[in-house]
C-alpha cells in the first residue's frame, strides 16, 4: 500500500519488567508488579506509528518456541512474522521503586535470524 512505513526486527525480544521493591541480591524478595511485552526497535517504531494513526508493517523475524506469544501481542498490527529454530530472546529489568535502581539481565535469542532474509526478498 503506497505510503506505508516497513519496518524490520531481525532480533525482536520480550521485555519483562519486574518491580521489586527494596531489591536485596542474595535473598529472597517478594515481587511487586510483573510486565511482559514484545519489543524490538522496529516493531516498537511499528506500534508507535501506528498509535498515531499512520499507516505502517512490520516483519518481524522469531524464535519459533516462544512465537504465539509474541504473534498474540502483536494482532492489531499489520505485518509478517517469519519463524527460524530457537527462542525469541526475553530481556529482563529488575527494578527496585524505592532506590530507583534498574537491573538488567539478557537472554540469547534465536541467531539464525539470516536464515529468514530470503524470505523478506521473495
Amino acid at each position: 500500500m503506497p505510503g506505508d512505513i516497513l519496518t524490520v526486527t531481525l532480533n525482536p525480544a520480550f521485555d519483562c519488567l519486574i518491580s521489586v521493591p527494596d531489591l536485596r541480591f542474595g535473598s529472597v524478595d517478594l515481587m511487586g508488579t510483573a510486565e511482559l511485552s514484545a519489543a524490538g526497535k522496529g516493531v516498537n517504531v511499528c506500534r508507535a506509528l501506528h498509535s498515531l494513526n499512520h499507516r505502517a508493517r512490520h516483519v518481524t523475524i522469531l524464535g519459533e518456541r516462544n512465537a504465539e506469544s509474541f504473534v498474540a501481542q502483536l494482532e492489531h498490527l499489520h505485518g509478517l512474522f517469519l519463524q527460524v529454530p530457537g527462542n525469541t530472546r526475553t530481556n529482563y529489568t529488575l527494578y527496585d521503586p524505592h532506590r530507583n535502581q534498574r537491573t538488567h539481565v539478557r537472554t540469547r535469542g534465536a541467531m539464525e535470524a539470516g536464515r529468514a532474509i530470503p524470505a523478506l526478498l521473495d
